[in-house]
């Protein structure tokens, strides 16, 4: 298979994953949170063009699921935590360094999501602005 045909193809499949997660999701916008800082749902942080527009080269998805293809295509770096979405689990101070972590480097614009961009996307992102930036709880959430 020559290497456009093979380019081709995978953009093929890109397409129709980010058609079979809009299907599920119904939704695929994120926002921005801050200068460096944006929150989404898991079809949003597939969006390449709107990745590209914005600055963003990081995303951070917390719901474990692995990429189906490769972050060459996808046009950022992807670091996966596996957090689960259920009100059992906890989120324990090892995980939230580890998205800290990937978030906190100056420089960068990071996008962080889980599958459908409410809970635990939205839990990282507090957390990190209580931490980072000494927001409230009420600011952080605001």
């Amino acid at each position: 298979m020559s290497s456009s045909s093979s380019s081709s193809s995978s953009e093929k499949q890109w397409s129709d994953i980010q058609q079979e997660l809009r299907s599920v999701h119904g939704f695929s916008d994120f926002q921005k949170i801050n200068d460096y800082l944006y929150i989404g749902n898991q079809v949003s942080a597939m969006q390449k063009s709107r990745l590209k527009q914005e600055g963003i080269t990081h995303v951070l998805k917390v719901n474990g699921l692995e990429n189906r293809l490769p972050s060459s295509i996808l046009g950022a770096e992807y670091k996966i935590v596996a957090l689960e979405d259920n009100e059992y689990f906890e989120i324990t101070d090892q995980d939230l360094e580890e998205c800290f972590s990937f978030i906190r480097p100056k420089g960068r614009k990071t996008i962080v999501v889980c599958t459908a961009g409410i809970s635990r996307s939205s839990t990282i992102c507090i957390a990190y602005l209580m931490r980072y930036e000494n927001l409230s709880l009420a600011q952080a959430h605001a």
